[in-house]
């Protein structure tokens, strides 16, 4: 069983037959059933194995597993579930028109708040905004110390009452010129007050350009301080390249696999050859849906679970720090699987898309994905 495409009915009284089921998949099935008037029984693939087909080109024998086993056998006439049309499986048995489109993408954890940092007040300024800031303190600085230098203004009398002192005194010593400037940019001043005409147009544009930046500054550090931007680790399969910190799988034999293992994708068959190592096999790869979703929001792992977008989208309205992450990896689609020249082929053919035309499919999709049971708002 696997929510919400099949699930058994929570009743208290007992019930039996078909009413013991619900789910996306029964609801279409009844459906069918009530237009094209036939019956029908349920019966549970206990693994929850859909199957999988492999097809031996000389003898054109098919081998089949699970469910696709059971249609292969004609023990079943019928397959409905989050089943997925593959090439495999459509070389050994016959595929309805699909029901829903949809595609693979990743689970991953909601992008998290970023942790406090003691050195939080530089990230209003980038780093090369922080250098350049620092190299002009100290340029200016030296420029006053030479101006002062310079300037004959600078040099004043420090004994007023000796009309010919033997010495002057500047004030704009090399301390002093970095003492000044220093307070300018913390908006404070100093007692030192330039006298030529020189160094007070200097301390006059060095105090217009502290001004502009000292409020760029505030306003930029008031916005990180209401702000609180989240620290999203994976943005998409891109993510996942090159790189050992952060864990992922898919179901194993699942259609996800399957399609890392027939992608000619460089770069997908990078992550298909690391989850067909044994040792990560045995500790990332998972024999059903729901161990992979406890995986990835588990606290102790950063794990990245691969999954058919339906299911995802179920999985972030019920929990609530879990999301897609990135967008479709594939394009693909359910649909129902039955043995080869399935005498009702084409009738179910046409209900199917008479049901999508009418949208009735879509309002069953909404009912059991953002409606029944759902609690997180997306």
């Amino acid at each position: 069983m696997n929510p919400p495409y099949a699930t058994k009915v929570n009743h208290s009284r007992s019930v039996e037959g078909n009413a013991r089921y619900e789910g996306f998949v029964v609801d279409i099935v009844k459906a069918l059933a009530k237009e094209m008037h036939f019956n029908y029984t349920f019966y549970v693939q206990e693994n929850s194995d859909n199957g999988n087909c492999t097809k031996d080109e000389t003898t054109e024998q098919c081998s089949c597993t699970g469910m696709m086993g059971k249609i292969l056998r004609h023990e079943m006439d019928m397959a409905i579930t989050d089943l997925t049309i593959t090439e495999n499986r459509a070389k050994c048995i016959q595929f309805s028109t699909a029901f829903w489109n949809l595609g693979m993408s990743i689970l991953y954890k909601k992008p998290q708040k970023a942790e406090a940092r003691w050195y939080s007040f530089f990230l209003p300024f980038s780093n090369r905004v922080w250098m350049y800031l620092g190299l002009v303190w100290i340029f200016t600085s030296i420029l006053f110390f030479v101006l002062g230098r310079l300037s004959p203004s600078e040099w004043t009398n420090p004994f007023p009452c000796i009309d010919e002192p033997d010495e002057l005194h500047n004030q704009l010593t090399i301390d002093n010129a970095f003492w000044f400037t220093a307070g300018a940019i913390m908006q404070q001043g100093s007692e030192i007050a330039p006298i030529g005409m020189s160094t007070r147009c200097l301390g006059g544009f060095w105090a217009f350009f502290c001004l502009i930046m000292v409020n760029t500054y505030i306003a930029n550090l008031a916005a990180f301080l209401t702000i609180e931007t989240p620290v999203k680790v994976v943005r998409g399969i891109d993510d996942l390249y090159n790189q050992t910190t952060i864990k992922y799988g898919a179901k194993k034999g699942g259609s996800t696999f399957t399609y890392f293992k027939s992608s000619s994708d460089p770069k997908h068959k990078q992550l298909y050859n690391n989850m067909i190592d044994p040792e990560w096999m045995k500790k990332w790869m998972v024999d059903t849906n729901e161990k992979g979703i406890d995986l990835a929001k588990s606290d102790q792992v950063n794990y990245a679970f691969f999954m058919e977008s339906p299911s995802i989208e179920y999985v972030q309205h019920r929990i609530c720090n879990l999301e897609q992450a990135g967008g479709l990896i594939d394009q693909k689609a359910y649909a129902i699987g039955y043995a080869k020249n399935f005498r009702y082929i084409k009738e179910v053919n046409q209900m199917i898309s008479q049901l999508n035309e009418n949208s009735v499919i879509k309002e069953l999709y909404k009912k059991w994905w953002t409606e029944k049971g759902a609690v997180c708002g997306v």
